[in-house]
């Protein structure tokens, strides 16, 4: 897949998700996105693609931000401070999601450590192997990666030291165009570069298939971030949610 492809492939599916057209996302601008579902939980995200910034609110505040006059959203791109702002501090930060996408111009391969062994694992057949690994890691360390023992990804892949699993990196299908990676790495194998390894392997796989790898990550995990900052991700939208206080 070359660059063209690449961004074709990736913003094409962010503007099938927001119902506009990929070229929106290089004009400055403000969507909003009225979800009254929102209203129920409330939470409000926003998005940064591009020069285009994306909002999904509740309705209340989707409509109060329309009526705004200082600031013409149609033409400026907002941020999590100026949108704050702009409701009066009712917006308290949640947590901000990195999603990394990698075109494969950019890729930097990682090697396997010497003495490792990998190789892709099925589901059913090797449920065995997998649950022996899931049950050496904490109930934390698998929500954090988003692994979900009964329910396995599509591509699962075990990086072994001997008969010992040591590391898994998973990925499964956004519309069967994206490959969202998630990695997880046994507490006594880490700090040698396993999770590189084995997230560079399954990129190799990701480009001889021609799905676009994609790692997701909250920005305050500095570990998990040096991974796709090392193989060379550099398309990156984040994704601040809120908590709304409505009046």
């Amino acid at each position: 897949m070359n660059t063209q492809a690449f961004h074709a492939t990736v913003y094409g599916w962010w503007a099938k998700r927001f119902d506009c057209l990929p070229e929106e996302f290089d004009q400055p601008g403000t969507k909003i996105i009225a979800e009254e579902a929102l209203a129920e939980k409330g939470s409000a995200h926003l998005y940064t693609i591009k020069q285009m910034a994306v909002l999904r609110a509740p309705q209340d505040l989707a409509k109060a931000l329309k009526k705004q006059t200082a600031v013409d959203l149609a033409s400026v791109p907002l941020d999590a401070a100026a949108l704050n702002d702009m409701v009066g501090g009712r917006l308290s930060l949640k947590s901000t999601l990195l999603d990394h996408f990698l075109d494969q111009k950019n890729f930097t391969p990682h090697p396997l450590p010497e003495g490792f062994t990998l190789r892709f694992l099925d589901g059913s057949k090797d449920d065995e192997i997998l649950r022996d690994f899931y049950s050496r890691c904490t109930a934390e360390d698998l929500e954090e990666a988003e692994i979900y023992v009964d329910d396995p990804d599509p591509v699962i892949l075990g990086l072994f030291d001997g008969g010992v699993m040591a590391a898994y990196a998973s990925h499964r299908y956004w519309d069967d165009v994206l490959a969202d990676i998630g990695i997880l790495v046994r507490a006594d194998y880490r700090r040698r570069g396993l999770g590189r390894a084995a997230v560079s392997a399954l990129c190799e796989w990701c480009f001889a298939h021609d799905v676009v790898p994609m790692y997701r990550v909250f920005s305050n995990n500095l570990g998990s971030l040096r991974i796709p900052q090392a193989l060379g991700f550099g398309d990156v939208i984040p994704i601040f949610s809120f908590e709304y206080e409505s009046r």
